[in-house]
């Protein structure tokens, strides 16, 4: 990474942001299988994951091109390997994406 951008691109609006729907994912599974200690843990995780974003994303949002949408400042910030495809996980939760405080059109593009 060479630059603060560089760091909330890749790791709070991809990184973290994909941890938000495998923490969604993980924490149904476990309690698809009778598991409460570990869903509420990764109930806690998704909570954390969804605060990681938010924060990183204030800071994009302070440093990105007004111009530009947030889909299209993210996509030219991310630097290769990564990809968008990076920022989903094994589900996609909209709602936490919101609440985090990505755009519908962001959200929808990433989808």
């Amino acid at each position: 990474m060479e630059s603060p951008m560089d760091f909330v691109t890749g790791m709070s609006l991809t990184f973290e942001q994909a941890n938000v729907d495998f923490s969604l994912f993980y924490r149904d599974a476990f309690q698809g299988v009778g598991d409460a200690a570990s869903a509420k843990i990764m109930g806690t995780v998704l909570v954390d994951e969804v605060a990681h974003v938010r924060h990183g994303l204030a800071y994009f949002e302070a440093w990105r091109d007004p111009s530009l949408s947030q889909w299209e400042a993210y996509c030219q910030a991310l630097k290769f390997p990564l990809t968008p495809a990076r920022a989903k996980g094994t589900s996609f939760s909209v709602i936490h994406r919101q609440q985090a405080g990505l755009t519908m059109d962001f959200i929808e593009r990433l989808r």
